[in-house]
């Protein structure tokens, strides 16, 4: 199953990707923050994939 987290690499994001990832889902991470997601999933490319999005107000 495919799932997609937005704010993947804030607090609450990591923990609900690493329990996903744990239980064996495809995540997609969303992010404004590359340099957090990719400290934070370093390894897991086999199900993790991320996208940075940033905007401007």
């Amino acid at each position: 199953m495919k799932i997609g987290v937005s704010d993947a690499s804030g607090k609450l994001g990591r923990a609900v990707v690493s329990e996903l990832l744990r239980r064996g889902a495809d995540v997609v991470g969303v992010s404004r923050s590359p340099d957090k997601m990719v400290n934070a999933f370093v390894g897991n490319t086999k199900t993790f994939r991320d996208v940075f999005a940033g905007y401007s107000a």
